[in-house]
């Protein structure tokens, strides 16, 4: 009986039995999907952009402070540093330069206002010069207007007195006295007086102003508009202007008056402007 050779068993493929493809398989199959190459090339064009931005692609810097190099480097690029010595040089001229602040409290040239006043109207009170002499106490008024001087011609306070209570018999109505005082006086409240100025650092020149019991700001003043013996002259002027006006230019005893009024005045002009330590620091700072 004849019959056919026997065959050998051969498996099949994986695939032929229904086995799953492996990952890479499934991996690459995804990847060439157009939508998905577009996705990953977008991926891809963006972290090389933010490495691009963010120096990536610079070497560090081979050198660090206090680093000594070896050899001669040319910078690409300028460097500044600080010159210590320059800037604590300008520093101080700056402080120097650096104006002054003041504070203005306009009270004592107001009481020294109202001072003068009270013993004008003490002096005009009195019935006459005889009995002034023989007070010790109103004489003594007396003399801040008019001091002892040997070379006045006797008899010549009593022509003053007399002068002086004429004159206020004549206005007593209208307070022209009081009212010429101001005048000639209120100019100072502006900027303050001072004796002298002599800060150990500051402008020489200028300082700054404030009003005490006000919010306006600083207002820049020269030393000669603030220093006392520099406004004795302009004081005088603005005086000499409220005795000779329509007010007074009929009196005959308005310059006797004056006189009077100026000596008393001209040595007791006070200081009405204080250093404030703290907003000059500010300035210079």
């Amino acid at each position: 009986m004849s019959y056919a050779p026997g065959r050998k068993y051969r498996p099949q493929r994986g695939s032929s039995v229904g086995l799953p493809p492996n990952f890479f398989a499934k991996w690459w199959d995804t990847l060439r999907q157009r939508d998905i190459l577009l996705r990953v090339g977008l991926f891809l064009a963006v972290a090389v952009l933010l490495w691009v931005i963010t120096g990536g692609g610079i070497p560090q810097f081979a050198y660090r402070t206090g680093d000594v190099p070896a050899r001669k480097i040319v910078t690409r690029v300028d460097f500044q540093l600080e010159n210590t010595a320059e800037t604590d040089n300008r520093r101080a001229e700056a402080r120097r330069l650096a104006e002054v602040v003041y504070v203005n409290d306009i009270r004592p040239l107001d009481e020294r206002r109202q001072e003068l006043i009270d013993k004008v109207g003490k002096i005009v009170e009195v019935e006459s010069f005889a009995v002034l002499e023989a007070d010790e106490g109103l004489l003594a008024i007396w003399r801040e207007f008019s001091p002892t001087d040997p070379e006045r011609p006797a008899g010549e306070d009593k022509r003053r007195f007399d002068a002086l209570k004429s004159f206020f018999k004549a206005g007593m109505q209208d307070n022209r006295y009081d009212e010429a005082v101001r005048k000639a006086i209120e100019p100072l409240h502006k900027l303050g007086l001072l004796r002298e100025h002599k800060p150990a650092i500051g402008s020489q020149a200028s300082v700054l102003v404030r009003d005490k019991d006000s919010t306006r700001g600083f207002m820049q003043a020269k030393i000669e508009e603030i220093r006392i013996d520099k406004q004795l002259g302009p004081l005088k002027t603005r005086l000499d202007a409220e005795f000779k006006g329509p007010a007074m230019s009929a009196d005959e005893h308005a310059g006797t008056v004056l006189d009077l009024t100026w000596t008393w005045l001209e040595s007791r002009l006070p200081e009405t402007l204080t250093l404030d330590k703290e907003a000059t620091a500010k300035v210079a700072e």
